[in-house]
């Protein structure tokens, strides 16, 4: 499986723009991120993870790949919502789910071209779909497309970890695109490390 293509330079940047990340970055040298190159598995893992713990999305997601197969539009769209529920969805997120599957089939939502557009582009494309959000878009940018700018301000986990590394009690609007900023452009690198210290540390 493919993974998030940085190197040493990129973290030498990171460390001289921000010392308290550097220290983390010393710490835990490289860091290896698999990305599912998928898009379509991408997008519907994330739909799936929203507002879930890791080991909760986790179950679901095995469930869900067992019953349907495979990842294909078709093969969720010939699903009834009760088989699906049985997994653990619910049923916002099966729907959900199905109207991206859907317009990915028809033709509605063209996603096999999204390398040839910059990030902004692709959340924008997405979003038009219902039950998809700014915050899965980047996730798809940053763990599918393997795009090395994305520091997603809507994701919990992020902020909890920015919280613990750099000894803030709250995380602001002007905090987060302070420290964007900082990291651009390379803030999913940026963003990989505050995700090891939420892991390592239990946050």
């Amino acid at each position: 499986m493919p993974i998030i293509d940085y190197n040493l330079e990129i973290m030498n940047h990171l460390k001289k723009s921000d010392p308290k990340l550097g220290a983390i970055i010393e710490q835990y040298g490289f860091v290896e991120v698999n990305r599912n190159p998928n898009i379509f598995e991408t997008v519907v893992s994330s739909i799936i993870s929203q507002q879930l713990s890791l080991k909760a999305a986790a179950t679901i997601e095995k469930r869900f790949k067992d019953l349907i197969g495979s990842f294909e539009p078709q093969s969720i769209l010939s699903r009834m919502d009760d088989e699906l529920r049985s997994c653990g969805l619910s049923y916002p997120k099966i729907k959900y789910i199905k109207e991206f599957a859907y317009k990915v089939q028809e033709g509605e939502l063209i996603i096999d071209d999204f390398d040839s557009l910059n990030d902004e582009e692709v959340i924008q494309r997405l979003i038009t779909v219902k039950g998809i959000g700014r915050w899965t878009a980047e996730m798809l940018a940053m763990f599918s497309l393997g795009r090395l700018d994305i520091f997603a301000y809507d994701d919990l986990a992020l902020k909890k970890a920015v919280m613990k590394v750099q000894g803030y009690k709250t995380f602001s609007k002007l905090r987060y695109e302070r420290l964007k900023k900082k990291y651009s452009p390379y803030g999913t690198v940026a963003s990989i490390y505050y995700y090891e210290v939420k892991n390592r540390e239990g946050l």
